[in-house]
């Protein structure tokens, strides 16, 4: 493994970041309209551990967004002899990975599109693979929109997962459709914060029916929790 080239700029004021990057293996550009210490901060208020943590309402912080400065991204990640240190090729690759973040002026969202022709793990192969991405002050999206999947031999078709993360309460659903574009599975869930719990409950219709199952984890003391399960 080696590296051909590798070209980084940088420029710092009190009202602009900018920072270009070009290698064998990536090229990315990042502009700001802000300093350093503000996008430090603006970044460091992502508390990510109130999803995990009982002691607090909230899933997150949904003011990230609007605190953010006016920022915009771009970036191309290729395939390189250097990923073969996490997987060999014969096991990862991928073709190019296009991606877009960007916060414009006036907005009080982030969003964020990505793409990749296709992408292989082990006998997985995946086709015409769409993410996309928005965050403001109400709540997050992402989505990941797959046009085709190669597994086991098997060909399936258009495929998809979608998370949204609110103030309070999450849901998120997985769907999987076959070359044709009959549904094969299909598959909801929404997480509900509840003082002492966490609640996970099916929100995916069967039969008419909403809740096929439901669990949730109930602080006994603090830092043990209980999981309980009801169908």
């Amino acid at each position: 493994m080696h590296i051909d080239s590798f070209l980084c700029n940088l420029i710092l004021t009190d009202t602009l970041v900018h920072s270009k990057i070009n290698s064998d293996f990536v090229t990315a550009d990042f502009q700001s309209q802000s300093s350093f210490d503000e996008l430090k901060k603006a970044a460091g208020s992502m508390d990510f551990k109130k999803m995990l943590s009982l002691d607090s309402n909230e899933l997150m912080e949904m003011d990230v967004a609007a605190v953010m400065p006016v920022f915009n991204l771009t970036a191309a990640i290729r395939y390189d002899s250097l990923f073969q240190f996490i997987y060999p090729d014969s096991v990862f690759q991928f073709d190019t990975l296009l991606l877009a973040i960007s916060k414009n002026a006036g907005d009080h969202n982030i969003t964020g599109e990505g793409s990749l022709r296709w992408m292989k793990y082990s006998d997985y192969k995946t086709y015409g693979v769409k993410m996309l991405m928005r965050f403001d002050e109400h709540e997050f999206n992402f989505s990941v929109n797959i046009d085709s999947i190669y597994a086991a031999n098997k060909r399936f078709g258009e495929s998809g997962i979608a998370v949204n993360i609110l103030p309070v309460s999450a849901n998120g659903s997985l769907s999987v459709s076959s070359r044709d574009g009959k549904p094969l599975f299909q598959l909801g869930a929404e997480v509900l914060k509840q003082r002492d719990r966490v609640v996970m409950r099916s929100s995916t219709v069967i039969n008419g029916a909403y809740r096929l199952l439901n669990f949730c984890f109930v602080k006994i003391v603090p830092g043990i929790f209980l999981p309980i399960c009801t169908w």
